[in-house]
């Protein structure tokens, strides 16, 4: 997002007109449930995108599979047919990448335009933190589960339960973008597992767009109709706010090109 001026920049350097601000239109403009739209919270708040993006998320991820496959940026040139110089801005950050060089470099690397995107996806920290305090739901499950957990505490983790969620449901592979992410608790592995599968074996997206809609106006209410956050989490609630023990705030759930390792490569 330019946050200089507030408007939608889309994945590949689109502004107000990108596909994340049509869809946002759409979804206000089927909202007939009385409740605030996705829309008219982000007017509300020019910093309200649930997207953070920036260059150098997709050039970061690009530069270090070009590294891996041990590829210099004049045989990236000749392989791609895209100019050295785009090349190097692109994987610096000093340019948005074009949606035509997505495609040639990513076929160059042997890699999937979607597997780069699905890496390179950020969330705005602020908003999710914001949504999960004012959901209703948020205070009538810690009580019904009876958690005995300062509120602070609970909202870091389902923040990040919230924020991972979102990111799956956008992503064109949700089982392999899973295998990536770092859990802070095993709890959370374990119910993400199946939600994963679930949404990739969904046969209509617009089945996740109904899905990240609720997400986002309601995260903890929606996580528990996923299943994805249950009453189990009582019994691991004595390792998982734990600071000592768990790193509540999911601080390594983004991908950043020091935490992708060979392994992680395709």
């Amino acid at each position: 997002m330019d946050t200089s001026s507030g408007n939608f920049i889309g994945e590949c350097g689109g502004k107000s007109d990108s596909l994340l601000f049509m869809r946002k239109k759409r979804m206000a403009s089927e909202n007939n449930e009385g409740l605030p739209s996705v829309l008219d919270m982000i007017e509300e708040d020019p910093y309200g995108s649930d997207i953070v993006w920036q260059p150098e998320f997709i050039g970061g991820i690009l530069r270090l599979v070009r590294s891996d496959r041990g590829l210099s940026i004049m045989e990236m040139e000749r392989a791609s047919a895209v100019g050295h110089s785009e090349i190097h801005k692109v994987e610096t950050g000093q340019q948005e990448c074009r949606v035509e060089t997505l495609v040639r470099l990513c076929a160059a690397l042997g890699v999937t335009v979607g597997w780069v995107l699905d890496r390179a996806q950020r969330n705005n920290d602020g908003l999710f933190i914001r949504q999960v305090r004012a959901d209703p739901s948020f205070e009538a499950f810690l009580k019904s589960a009876k958690l005995r957990v300062a509120p602070e505490l609970a909202a870091l983790s389902f923040q990040g339960a919230a924020m991972l969620a979102a990111l799956l449901l956008r992503s064109s592979d949700p089982v392999s973008r899973i295998k990536d992410v770092f859990f802070p608790h095993p709890y959370w592995k374990n119910q993400f597992e199946p939600f994963a599968s679930k949404l990739a074996a969904m046969p209509n997206s617009v089945d996740r767009a109904d899905i990240l809609r609720a997400l986002l106006l309601n995260p903890v209410r929606e996580l528990l109709h996923q299943g994805v956050l249950d009453a189990d989490i009582k019994e691991a609630s004595a390792t998982m706010f734990d600071r000592k023990k768990c790193d509540v705030s999911w601080n390594l759930l983004y991908y950043h090109p020091s935490h992708l390792t060979a392994a992680s490569l395709p």
